[in-house]
């Protein structure tokens, strides 16, 4: 039972104030699954065309990198904006040959090691793929509170409303792993191994022998 079914059906605030406090603990410690935080936008106020320039110019500036890893987003075009809008950008980039039509949906999650949600979008696959971590701050700060605010307007006053969206269960973090993190943890690996091949042989028979 959601807080609007709490609020509108039950007639039970507390009811519903518990069960955001809990949903919120639960983002913000990172105990939800990356199909929960995917979103969709529209490709309404954006045409193909357009987004196959922003992509033109990001390549020419240097982007096109994975969301949260300095991945350009809409390429200077004034047009081109929202997380869905920046993520069309780049997958362009990836997929020149990629076409998109007028009103097309694009999944998206938001990853941590981003500043803007523009920046933080990225496919949910390609995401699952990468194991980078999502941005469960920015879904609270950009996507709940807003929401919240909306709902529980009438039915709490300002000091209550403070501690739904500052209380105690909005102190928790999860641990994240961003884009940069797996680059670094990659080139240490491949460092380890450079560093362990030089040291020593393996042989086809499976035994390691000093190369002295």
């Amino acid at each position: 039972m959601g807080a609007l079914e709490h609020i509108l059906m039950q007639r039970d605030v507390p009811g519903a104030v518990k069960h955001v406090e809990g949903q919120i603990a639960r983002l913000l410690s990172g105990r939800v699954e990356l199909w929960e935080l995917a979103m969709t936008g529209g490709l309404w106020r954006v045409t193909g065309q357009q987004l196959e320039k922003a992509a033109a110019a990001a390549d020419a500036g240097g982007g096109g990198g994975a969301a949260g890893n300095g991945g350009g987003a809409a390429g200077g075009d004034e047009d081109v904006k929202g997380p869905h809008a920046s993520l069309a950008v780049r997958l362009s980039q990836r997929d020149p040959d990629k076409k998109w039509l007028l009103g097309e949906r694009l999944p998206y999650v938001l990853l941590t090691g981003a500043r803007t949600q523009d920046e933080a979008a990225e496919d949910p696959l390609t995401a699952a793929q990468l194991g980078v971590s999502p941005n469960y701050e920015l879904y609270f700060t950009n996507k709940l509170q807003i929401p919240l605010k909306e709902i529980f307007v009438t039915c709490l006053n300002p000091d209550q409303m403070r501690q739904l969206l500052h209380g105690d269960h909005t102190k928790l973090r999860a641990n994240t792993t961003t884009a940069g993190d797996l680059g670094a943890a990659s080139s240490q690996q491949q460092q380890q191994q450079q560093e362990l091949g030089g040291g020593q042989h393996v042989s086809a028979a499976g035994g390691a022998s000093g190369r002295g």
